[in-house]
């Protein structure tokens, strides 16, 4: 039986939240290590990284790492299911938007085409690595006439065999799992 959308989202969002704490930030470190190692994220200059939340694969030690030697942005929610990619500098002056996302309160916005790498978030991908997002369209929208790399994080229960992107889906070059 093929789930819809939605009932994939509240499937697969549930076994993250029932890893234990250890399984969660062991996996974490290993997929953050194998995105560390790979050549296009230590070339980048510019990386546009989300703030983990709900048990995605842990990104705020990469991020409080990385802020020290590259330019990292983070994405800040706006009207109409657009979204900006702000500069962060610590992480201290985060404030919580709608959904209860850590986003900066200020900074200098940061163009697409200054971002080299994205790493992207996702409740679930298939095996040509299109992703099931979390139904807001915000990234989709931004990718769009984005031409950086893209590259998801996941746990390898959150694949999908049988999930079929709708047309407006956008596929992300790389999806680092474990």
């Amino acid at each position: 039986m093929v789930l819809d959308k939605k009932s994939l989202r509240k499937k697969i969002m549930k076994m993250r939240l029932d890893m234990s704490e250890k399984q969660y930030h062991d996996l974490s470190h290993f997929i953050i290590d194998e995105l560390k190692n790979r050549e296009e994220f230590q070339q980048a200059k510019t990386i546009a990284v989300y703030l983990s939340y709900h048990h995605e694969v842990d990104t705020w030690e990469l991020v409080q790492e990385m802020i020290k030697i590259k330019t990292i942005c983070v994405p800040v929610i706006k009207d109409h299911h657009q979204m900006d990619f702000v500069e962060i500098q610590d992480l201290k002056s985060l404030k919580k938007n709608k959904y209860g996302i850590a986003e900066p309160c200020e900074g200098k916005v940061i163009d697409k085409n200054d971002i080299d790498v994205m790493i992207v978030p996702l409740v679930g991908y298939n095996n040509d690595n299109y992703r099931l997002g979390y139904g807001g369209g915000y990234y989709d929208r931004y990718l769009i006439d984005y031409h950086g790399k893209t590259i998801g994080l996941a746990f390898t229960f959150q694949k999908i065999e049988d999930y079929i992107p709708e047309e407006h889906d956008m596929p992300l070059d790389v999806i680092l799992t474990k």
